[in-house]
C-alpha cells in the first residue's frame, strides 16, 4: 500500500436531513450517499494506507452547498469527492457517471479513471468523465462542483436508483463496497499527480 500523507480528501455525501434526493425501489439517495461515503473512507484507508479523510456530513443531516464547501476548506482538503445517485424516467437507463470542472486536469484524470474502475454492473461503456459547464445540461453538476473550486472536486453519480439493473446490484451486500473500491482505485493516478505537485510546491 502506498502512503500519500500530503493529500487530504473530503468526501461529500449528497442530500441529507429533510432533503432525501431521489427515491426508487426502496432506496433513498441521502441514505445511499452516506453509506457509500463511509465505505469510501474505509476504501481510501485501505488503498492508500491513509487516514486523512473527512466527511462533510457523517449523519443524516442537511447541509447547504456553501456549508459543505466551507467545511472542506476549513479542513484544508486538497481534493473533494462529491457523491450522488441519479434517476431517470426510463428504468433501463443508467450507468455510473463522473463530472469535473473546466481546466482541472487532476479532476479530469480522476473522473475518467473512476468510471474505468467502476464495477461491471454500473460501469459506463465509454469511460471519460463529463465536463461540467454553466448554461448547459450539466448546469446542476456545475453548481455542485463550483463551490469546491480549487480543491479538485469530482462529482460521482454512483448509480441510477430508478434503473432495474442497478437496483438488483445495490441489493447485494457487496455493492456499496465494490463501488467504493472502484472510486478509490480509480483515483490513484490523480492523487499521485496531486501528491507530486504538493511536494514540488514545498521545494
Amino acid at each position: 500500500m502506498a502512503t500519500y500523507g500530503n493529500v487530504k480528501i473530503a468526501i461529500d455525501p449528497g442530500h441529507g436531513g429533510d432533503q432525501p434526493g431521489c427515491t426508487s425501489g426502496g432506496f433513498v439517495e441521502k441514505d445511499c450517499t452516506l453509506e457509500l461515503a463511509h465505505r469510501l473512507a474505509d476504501a481510501f484507508a485501505y488503498v492508500f494506507d491513509m487516514g486523512d479523510v473527512v466527511l462533510t456530513r457523517g449523519l443524516d443531516e442537511h447541509r447547504t452547498l456553501e456549508q459543505r464547501a466551507e467545511f472542506a476548506r476549513a479542513e484544508a482538503a486538497d481534493l473533494v469527492v462529491v457523491l450522488h445517485f441519479d434517476s431517470n424516467t426510463k428504468p433501463e437507463v443508467g450507468d455510473l457517471a463522473t463530472y469535473y470542472l473546466p481546466e482541472d486536469d487532476i479532476a479530469r484524470v480522476a473522473a475518467a479513471d473512476i468510471e474505468h474502475c467502476a464495477p461491471q454492473e454500473v460501469r459506463p461503456h465509454l469511460a471519460q468523465g463529463c465536463l461540467a459547464l454553466p448554461n448547459t445540461w450539466t448546469q446542476r453538476a456545475y453548481n455542485v462542483l463550483a463551490h469546491h473550486k480549487g480543491m479538485h472536486p469530482v462529482l460521482v453519480e454512483a448509480a441510477f436508483l430508478t434503473c432495474t439493473r442497478h437496483q438488483a446490484f445495490l441489493r447485494s451486500p457487496i455493492a456499496m463496497g465494490a463501488i467504493a473500491s472502484g472510486i478509490a482505485t480509480g483515483m490513484v493516478p490523480a492523487i499521485r499527480m496531486l501528491e507530486q505537485r504538493l511536494r514540488a510546491a514545498k521545494v
